[in-house]
């Protein structure tokens, strides 16, 4: 469908979505860095479509792939926890957002990418399994179920790639520092990971010795398998085939794509960056591990059956049993739109349920 062909009622609807969608609420970056225009055009005609149909405006977004397995990050955590949650709670408010202007919302297709890239960051594919499916229990226990789903990456792909891709460019010291960042760290000791993660990110590879030049080397070959497994999403990409009338969100700010902020308006740490936090003001927020553990003014939050912190809260946070309820429901599975809760600043105290120990 042609814009030109619309009817004057589906136009204004259609200029309504692009003002949420574009809202500083929503949008990470500037309208200039993101071409703002460039990204109307380019998609005016899909929302126009969806409008006709009355079908929900649908997203993808590549991410969710595992807890980034760095205890300075997450501690021992492996599975999603309040971060993640934070998330589905800002999808939920666009979601409604968008409901507001035009009444069926937003079809939201998480594409999971922690199976397509855990080999390269020394992560195991059971483990990338397994953070998919308790979002999946995050979800359904949320009452996000309804506008967002989840999907395997690897399902939509026509093979995956295992050898380095050939003719690529030298990554930039920005891509080593991400890799940096994103590699299994666990075996090292806890005590003098800072220091060794200073002195390989910092200091010139030939000076480096022991478990500081071992981590340099594993860094590196992390950096080629990535490019490898980046270079062939790109070339194969599924989503235009796979998602024809979708809009292909990401989490990084670049021109012709809508970038959402995850969590909230200003915070750019992704939810499996780190751990989930209930702040003093009774605010969900992200943090590192290492920030919180180290704050006599946080205490860890544990999930009945599980051996790591769901979330750790400040002391002066104010709590309700209400929410204590609601939370042992969204973990029980007998959630029934329980979520958002009725007060933005009530969360649960003590003891909770859930699954399995993680």
């Amino acid at each position: 469908m042609q814009t030109s062909t619309m009817t004057a009622r589906d136009a204004d609807t259609v200029a309504n979505i692009f003002a949420v969608l574009l809202s500083s609420r929503f949008r990470k970056g500037s309208l200039r860095s993101m071409d703002a225009d460039r990204f109307a055009t380019e998609h005016r005609d899909i929302v126009a479509t969806r409008v006709r149909r009355g079908a929900p405006i649908q997203l993808t977004l590549v991410g969710f792939p595992f807890k980034v397995p760095n205890p300075l990050k997450v501690g021992g955590r492996t599975m999603p926890d309040l971060a993640e949650v934070a998330a589905l709670q800002m999808l939920d408010r666009l979601h409604l957002a968008l409901r507001a202007v035009y009444a069926p919302g937003i079809d939201v297709v998480i594409l999971h990418d922690g199976s397509y890239i855990a080999d390269a960051f020394g992560v195991s594919h059971d483990e990338a399994s397994e953070y998919a499916a308790y979002f999946r229990r995050l979800v359904d226990a949320t009452a996000t179920a309804g506008f967002v789903r989840g999907q395997d990456i690897t399902e939509l792909l026509p093979g995956r790639e295992t050898s380095a891709a050939a003719g690529l460019p030298s990554p930039a010291r920005d891509d080593f520092r991400k890799t940096l960042g994103m590699v299994n760290v666990r075996g090292l000791p806890r005590d003098r990971l800072p220091a060794v993660l200073d002195r390989v990110g910092a200091a010139d590879p030939r000076s480096l010795t022991g478990t500081s030049a071992v981590l340099y080397s594993q860094v590196r070959r992390s950096m080629t398998q990535y490019a490898a497994r980046d270079a062939f999403l790109r070339r194969f990409d599924p989503r235009p085939r796979v998602f024809p009338e979708a809009i292909h969100a990401t989490t990084k700010s670049q021109p012709g794509r809508l970038a959402l902020w995850l969590v909230r308006r200003g915070r750019a740490l992704l939810p499996w960056h780190g751990v989930g936090v209930v702040t003093e003001t009774g605010r969900i927020d992200v943090r590192y591990a290492s920030d919180v553990e180290a704050s006599d003014r946080y205490r860890p939050v544990l999930l009945e059956g599980e051996s790591t912190p769901f979330f750790y809260a400040h002391v002066a946070a104010d709590y309700c049993e209400s929410f204590g309820r609601r939370i042992r429901s969204l973990m029980s599975g007998n959630a029934r739109k329980v979520w958002p809760p009725s007060t933005a600043r009530c969360w649960p105290v003590t003891q909770l349920d859930s699954g399995p120990a993680r």
